[in-house]
């Protein structure tokens, strides 16, 4: 499988990767039923583990690339005004806006009704995006939502929407660089 079988143009490792990811997802999810249900057996959680490496290569330290969850503060990803100020990079945490399980479950609910085309598992993948929220806020978002969303929330919504219920931030409010892949910027 090339990443290149999409309609992106990835350029660097990071595209590549994330182009990549995009495709394991769709073919894991196109599996037939009795390979798909043995993979996800045994608490293994094979979906969440591929989601959750969508934003594992950074491109800033070449030439092998590090893992941005390593260097919060290095401004691989949007920050909470809180998470800027904090004095210690030990009371921070990356946090997902969408939880994992949610965006697994969202490409679930694409699958029940056909193949899972690589067009809608970029229009999921938009709303992966890795926060860098104190430990403090981390934990006020995990008492009331920690694997999942707000009941009325949609892909639809805006992915910040559990932060800004808990933790009152808005899209203005966030500092740094979002991570976006090849496939994430598109219409």
């Amino acid at each position: 499988m090339q990443a290149t079988q999409n309609s992106c143009n990835a350029v660097t490792r990071g595209e590549r990767h994330q182009a990549a990811v995009l495709l394991a997802i769709q073919a894991v999810f196109n599996l037939d039923p009795a390979p798909f249900a043995a993979i996800q057996r045994g608490g293994s959680r094979v979906l969440e583990k591929v989601v959750r490496a969508y934003h594992y290569w950074a491109e800033e330290h070449p030439p092998s690339g590090i893992c941005p969850y390593d260097h919060p503060r290095r401004g691989y990803f949007r920050m909470s005004p809180k998470a800027k100020q904090a004095d210690v990079e030990e009371k921070l945490h990356c946090e997902h806006a969408v939880p994992i399980r949610r965006l697994v479950y969202e490409l679930s609910e694409l699958r029940q009704t056909s193949s899972l085309p690589l067009e809608a598992v970029a229009r999921v993948m938009r709303a992966n995006e890795v926060i860098v929220v104190t430990k403090t806020e981390a934990s006020l978002l995990d008492k009331r939502y920690k694997s999942r969303m707000p009941d009325d929330w949609s892909l639809t919504h805006s992915h910040l929407r559990r932060l800004e219920l808990v933790l009152g931030i808005s899209e203005d409010d966030l500092r740094g660089t979002r991570l976006v892949g090849p496939c994430t910027d598109a219409a």
